[in-house]
């Protein structure tokens, strides 16, 4: 008989979060989530951690939307601080395969769930939060600003520079233009 590990439902979150583990250019990506007896750090790539911010902002302008609310002005710099108790072992840790987050209407509160990487579709393994929509902003805001603090971006080829002194090969300057911090 196999054991196969089970979806870990974590019920509401009390706190979600991401961060970022390394210097720039060699980062691994990370949610964090947390409530009152629970914890989990779940792993992903930069580009789906990017890939969920946009999925947040298309997901909570479709609920003002068909609500009917006027869009309203979010703050740049929303507080979402990593919780001083949250453990450095976590009860549970996965790498991300797949990410989905779904919208309950009738509790107001959004519903995460992550399946393991290399998991089957008919496989139980995974994770399952629900949390706010108050939440869910704060992650969307805290990912970005983990998202942008990396290496800059080269403003004419959009790669990311390398250390300081160390030469850039930029294809539209055909490896000619000096760039310059200036």
């Amino acid at each position: 008989m196999s054991m196969r590990p089970q979806r870990y439902n974590m019920g509401r979150a009390d706190w979600i979060g991401a961060e970022s583990v390394g210097v720039p250019g060699q980062r691994t990506f990370r949610l964090l989530v947390k409530n009152r007896t629970m914890s989990a750090q779940l792993w992903l790539e930069k580009e789906e951690l990017d890939a969920l911010t946009k999925a947040i902002a298309r997901m909570l302008l479709e609920i003002d939307t068909e609500r009917g609310f006027q869009i309203p002005q979010r703050e740049a710099t929303m507080e979402n601080p990593k919780p001083s108790d949250f453990p450095a072992s976590p009860d549970f840790d996965m790498q991300i395969g797949s990410l989905s987050l779904a919208y309950d209407v009738a509790r107001e509160q959004v519903v995460l769930e992550a399946s393991a990487r290399g998991a089957e579709e008919t496989d139980e393994s995974g994770f399952r939060c629900q949390t706010s929509r108050d939440q869910i902003e704060r992650l969307q805001v805290n990912a970005l600003d983990v998202l942008s603090s990396g290496r800059p971006l080269c403003p004419l080829c959009g790669t990311p520079l390398p250390a300081a002194g160390v030469p850039h090969f930029c294809p539209p300057t055909n490896g000619h233009q000096k760039l310059t911090d200036d």
